[in-house]
């Protein structure tokens, strides 16, 4: 079943099935941008219940990027962005690793200079789920060199509840 919902924060979206996809604008790069309802059918309500979250994109891949440095100085070697860096350490060859940090060593890279390597590329939105409304994935690079990737799930009410390293 086909339908459209115009909504202020993301223009009108076509929904197919409770599902539409569209780019938006984040900091001057084009980001993919997910709508899925789960009962199938859109919830103009459920969707407007997070216009905090989806007014300034830019704010969202800020808390973010936060979350993964909040996650990082807590889990420390187990954190999404480190066991990243190990995975693509181990599996990606040299000249890619120079080509994407700018360096073939893990040693050579620095948290912060890792994370800034991270470009946000898809935010998925889940408006009926309460803990899990809105996911940022970040990821180095074309999926098809580096297919790892980070993604924050954050709440209905924007609080970032997870942090995780996700394969691709």
């Amino acid at each position: 079943m086909t339908s459209t919902l115009n909504n202020r924060q993301l223009g009108e979206l076509e929904f197919e099935n409770g599902y539409a996809g569209t780019h938006v604008t984040v900091g001057g790069r084009t980001v993919e941008l997910d709508v899925y309802f789960e009962e199938g059918e859109p919830n103009p309500e459920a969707l407007d219940r997070l216009a905090a979250i989806l007014s300034n994109l830019e704010l969202l891949e800020e808390h973010a990027r936060s979350a993964i440095k909040e996650n990082l100085a807590e889990d420390g070697a187990e954190s999404a962005l480190r066991q990243c860096r190990q995975y693509q350490f181990d599996e990606l060859e040299p000249a890619t690793l120079q080509r994407l940090f700018g360096t073939e060593s893990a040693a050579g890279l620095t948290d912060d200079r890792h994370l800034a390597a991270f470009a946000l590329t898809h935010i998925g939105v889940h408006p009926e789920h309460e803990d899990a409304a809105v996911n940022c994935d970040f990821r180095v690079g074309p999926e098809a060199e580096a297919p790892h990737m980070i993604s924050v799930m954050f709440d209905a009410e924007g609080h970032a509840e997870d942090v995780s390293l996700e394969h691709h």
